[in-house]
């Protein structure tokens, strides 16, 4: 089922009336509520997992989708079929419609989207609901629900400076609007602009507020793709997703986990550690294949690059690297650009058919050669793939594919790279 996405609007003067008009589906669910710059996925996984795991019915709402537009409506694990939404979408525009808004005033695609979930889960009976931000926290369309019980924040970063800020701390500003009075705060500690901020937030509200990073992970270790860790009484720990980065967003689910005890959920300690071990999340360093290694991920800003790089960088010396990369224009693709050109021997660009967001593959491809790079561009996913497989195959070391970026080109490359390698790096016809 394709949703077209509207430009983006923020606030929830829109939200207000149409939940309204639905009777306010969100008043009769439980809340974890996520924001932050990168990571939201991942602790909305490790989080969704383990109160699977210990016997709740849990819904789960995050954005994009990789594939299918249904994988955002999970319940239990699963996504909601096609039918169940479309039929709570054509309830939703016919409540639009009925209310009679002017078109400028109309709820927007993520809007509509969001509305549908909370319909989805109030219908499915959830027992707790883990709630991504869209876009920031305060004026997201997300934060029209009242009753969370913990809200997570996770990396604050310089990312959408058009709609949330220009400087690191009025971004956290509008993220730490997802505090709710009595309701926890779990973050973690980047920079004292961004504790501040937080700190400030939880007094007013009254929240209790926790840090992660006061007390670090500790013990880490790999053991090929396997991470362990220990963090305060949990030992020795093992996550299911590959990256340091998801360590630090392991401790947010294991404070999580200690606050949703407190307020009276039974969440084992065997079912805890297996929800971290057996998470999965598709584009977050998920590799596809082995022989060549190749991997997915959805790194699009400073911080998500930088994460990826240092994953990368631990066994460099070992491969011949090729990176595909394709991004949207309205993100920061010249420091992308400029972290990671130097670290792979060939980088191909390319472009997104059909989405006006997609930045132009000849300016990515210049942009990278700009900064030192040795760059192509492919004319398509299917000419990326087969390009990318045959210099994995030169050159004195094993090649390494990794494709990065924006979301949207992710799952379609993915096709075409798994389908070039069942034919053996044989370019299709």
């Amino acid at each position: 089922m394709d949703i077209q996405r509207t430009e983006i609007r923020l606030g929830l003067e829109r939200m207000e009336p149409l939940m309204a008009a639905l009777s306010d589906p969100q008043d009769s669910l439980r809340f974890i509520q996520i924001a932050g710059t990168n990571g939201k996925g991942s602790v909305s996984a490790f989080l969704s997992e383990i109160l699977t795991r210990s016997g709740y019915r849990t819904g789960c709402y995050t954005s994009p989708a990789v594939e299918n537009v249904c994988e955002q409506y999970l319940i239990n694990g699963k996504p909601v079929s096609e039918d169940t939404l479309k039929r709570w979408m054509h309830r939703i525009r016919a409540v639009t419609r009925e209310t009679g808004w002017e078109n400028a005033e109309m709820p927007t695609a993520f809007e509509t989207e969001t509305a549908a979930a909370f319909c989805i889960f109030k219908e499915a009976d959830c027992d707790i609901v883990v709630l991504e931000t869209g876009l920031g926290g305060r004026d997201d369309a997300t934060n029209i629900v009242r009753s969370t019980i913990v809200s997570v924040l996770t990396s604050i970063t310089l990312d959408h400076t058009g709609f949330l800020g220009n400087t690191v701390r009025e971004i956290a500003s509008v993220k730490a609007g997802i505090i709710k009075p009595g309701a926890a705060a779990v973050s973690t500690y980047r920079n004292r602009e961004v504790s501040d901020v937080f700190t400030e937030r939880c007094e007013e509200t009254g929240s209790e507020l926790i840090f992660t990073e006061e007390v670090k992970p500790a013990d880490i270790r790999m053991e090929g793709d396997r991470q362990f860790f220990s963090y305060k009484n949990w030992e020795r720990m093992e996550t299911g997703l590959r990256g340091r980065a998801q360590i630090e967003n392991a401790a947010l689910v294991l404070e999580t986990v200690g606050i949703l005890r407190s307020r009276g959920f039974e969440l084992p300690e065997q079912k805890v550690r297996e929800g971290l071990l057996k998470t999965f999340l598709p584009c977050r360093l998920e590799k596809i294949a082995d022989d060549p290694p190749v991997f997915l991920d959805g790194a699009h800003n400073e911080a998500a690059v930088l994460r990826l790089r240092e994953y990368l960088r631990q066994e460099a010396s070992s491969f011949w690297d090729i990176f595909i990369v394709g991004m949207f224009r309205d993100k920061d693709y010249m420091t992308v650009c400029r972290l990671m050109a130097g670290e792979a021997e060939w980088i191909i660009t390319v472009q997104t058919e059909g989405n006006s967001r997609a930045l132009d593959k000849e300016v990515l491809r210049d942009t990278f050669i700009a900064c030192g790079a040795r760059a192509v561009c492919a004319e398509s996913l299917r000419e990326a793939a087969a390009l990318a497989l045959k210099k994995a195959r030169e050159g004195g070391r094993r090649g390494r594919i990794t494709a990065f970026g924006s979301f949207s080109f992710l799952a379609a490359l993915r096709k075409e790279l798994e389908l070039n390698i069942q034919g053996n790096g044989t370019e299709r016809k």
